[in-house]
C-alpha cells in the first residue's frame, strides 16, 4: 500500500495533509499508521458502526460511477479501463460546489480559507427575518 500511495503522491507532484478511507484493515495496519505519521499525513478512518460511511469516498466513489455509466451508455461499451483516467482528470479541474474550487487548485496555502468555507459556525450564516 506505501508504494501505491507513493507512486499516486509521485505522480500528482503533491501529497495530501488529510486522507479519509474506510477501517480496512490495508489502511489501519501498524506499518501504514507509521507511513501516514512519517508523510505528515492526518489519517481518519469512518466509524466501524455498519451505518456510518465513509462519506466523503462514498461521494466520490458516486461521482466517478456517474460518469461511467453516462460513458458506457454513449458510447455503447462497458470498456471502463481506457477512458478511467480522463474521467478522474476531469472531476479534478471541475468546479466544486462545495469549496467553490478545483480540487486541482487545493493547496496548504489555501487550505485555511477552504476551512472557513467549508465550516462556517452557524452564527456566521445569514438569519431568516423572522415575523
Amino acid at each position: 500500500m506505501a508504494a501505491a500511495f507513493d507512486q499516486i503522491f509521485n505522480r500528482a507532484g503533491t501529497k495530501p495533509w488529510k486522507i479519509y478511507s474506510d477501517s480496512g484493515l490495508e489502511f489501519e495496519s501498524a506499518r501504514m499508521r507509521a507511513y501516514f505519521r512519517r508523510k505528515d499525513i492526518l489519517k481518519f478512518h469512518s466509524s466501524p458502526v455498519k451505518e456510518i460511511h465513509a462519506t466523503v469516498a462514498e461521494r466520490a466513489n458516486r461521482t466517478i460511477k456517474d460518469r461511467l455509466y453516462k460513458y458506457f451508455s454513449e458510447e455503447n461499451t462497458l470498456r471502463w479501463i481506457d477512458v478511467l483516467e480522463d474521467i478522474v482528470d476531469d472531476i479534478n479541474n471541475s468546479l466544486c460546489r462545495m469549496t467553490g474550487m478545483k480540487p486541482v487548485d487545493v493547496s496548504e496555502a489555501n487550505a485555511p480559507q477552504l476551512q472557513r468555507r467549508l465550516y462556517k459556525r452557524h452564527d456566521e450564516y445569514p438569519q431568516a427575518n423572522s415575523p
